[in-house]
């Protein structure tokens, strides 16, 4: 069975925003019998489900339109090819068959880099070499209809070395002189930490896949994570 969406609430003297995670460091768990000085983790839940459980077109597209908002809004790190095939189904899906002829030397590009990659990847690259390498990647989906470029993207999407079907949370900094943020991401295949650093005013997200989830567990409206 696949749930498509859970949430667990915290409790309200948590005083925790929807999306917020708290990291209460050294201090007992509400209603929980369970005191422990490791820190615990609060959040709600949601994730989604696998493409195999979608059988509506509409679900489809919804779902595909969701990862297209989170490969670009997320600016996680994975492989520059992952984001140029991505960029591609999504121009086969949206506007159709790429022009059979494209300089991108000398011609305005016919596609808007912002709506289809990463802020921070469209800096790292020559803006020539980007639209010339998206026009390859999208000329080689020639006639592929609409749904199968959404379906061949939210794949793609998903797939571990991706990652964009997850939600991403902050987690509180329990002190001040924590040197980079952290956050956490649920998905389907479990729980994933992401280190934030801080490089030329540009947030950078890699990806540390540090945990190996030991235990998960319901205690009145906290979920016990152990690490």
């Amino acid at each position: 069975m696949h749930r498509i969406i859970i949430n667990y609430f915290v409790t309200t003297d948590q005083k925790c925003s929807a999306g917020l995670l708290s990291l209460p460091i050294n201090k007992p768990m509400y209603h929980c019998s369970l005191q422990s000085s490791y820190p615990t983790v609060y959040f709600r839940i949601r994730f989604y489900l696998p493409i195999h459980c979608i059988n509506e077109r509409a679900t489809q597209h919804i779902y595909y339109l969701q990862l297209r908002k989170n490969h670009v809004a997320y600016e996680l790190f994975c492989d520059p090819n992952v984001y140029l095939q991505l960029a591609a189904f999504a121009l086969q899906a949206e506007l159709g068959d790429a022009p059979k002829y494209f300089n991108p030397e000398s011609e305005t590009s016919y596609f808007l880099p912002e709506l289809y990659y990463p802020k921070k990847f469209i800096k790292s690259c020559d803006s020539v070499e980007l639209a010339y390498y998206t026009y390859i990647h999208h000329s080689a989906l020639q006639n592929t209809v609409t749904y199968l470029a959404e379906f061949h993207f939210i794949h793609l999407a998903t797939k571990l070395n991706s990652d964009f079907n997850l939600h991403l949370y902050p987690l509180e900094k329990p002190t001040h002189k924590c040197r980079f943020s952290v956050w956490i991401g649920i998905s389907p295949q479990g729980v994933t930490l992401y280190q934030v650093m801080k490089t030329n005013n540009s947030q950078i997200i890699g990806l540390f896949q540090l945990i190996v989830l030991n235990g998960m567990k319901l205690n009145e409206f906290i979920t016990i994570i152990t690490l």
